[in-house]
């Protein structure tokens, strides 16, 4: 029971809370904000220190997903390298981020909701399991005595036993 505890409270570390969630995106926005303020000589440097601020944000409480924000901050700055070279306006390159926002928070939603379902079912399993273990079980049954009866015939013995 207790090594399934372990597991279990390991299992059910990977959902985040709604409220490391809050903080984590509170702390994005505001070093995002704060690197906006600036002035930056390219749309690059500008996205590298957004991309600090996020990643740095997100590890900072722990995010468990760190996969998609580490692939919102590639794609932020694939976009600012493609506005620098000129490949991009400014309005297509704050289109294709939303886009990619709106697509990384739709996957966190997705392994949000996974990863709580998959701590109920642990959750549930356990009580299942102290259930089980804490219920009384009946004792044995009371050793009954077996009448044995030895039969000859012949050579051979036979025993039947009732």
């Amino acid at each position: 029971m207790r090594y399934s505890l372990i597991i279990a409270l390991f299992l059910c570390a990977c959902a985040p809370s709604l409220e490391t969630i809050q903080r984590s995106r509170n702390d994005a926005i505001t070093g995002v904000m704060n690197c906006a303020a600036q002035n930056w000589p390219s749309h690059a440097a500008q996205a590298d220190c957004e991309d600090h601020a996020m990643l740095a944000a997100y590890q900072g409480q722990k995010y468990p997903y760190m996969d998609l924000i580490q692939w919102m901050a590639d794609q932020n700055m694939l976009v600012a390298k493609m506005q620098d070279s000129g490949q991009m306006t400014d309005a297509q390159a704050s289109e294709i981020i939303s886009t990619d926002f709106r697509q990384m928070e739709a996957q966190a939603d997705e392994r949000l909701e996974r990863d709580r379902k998959r701590t109920e079912l642990i959750a549930q399993g356990l009580a299942n399991m102290s259930k089980s273990t804490a219920t009384t079980q009946p004792p044995p049954p009371a050793h009954q005595s077996t009448n044995c009866m030895t039969t000859f015939i012949g050579n051979q013995a036979q025993t039947y036993c009732y």
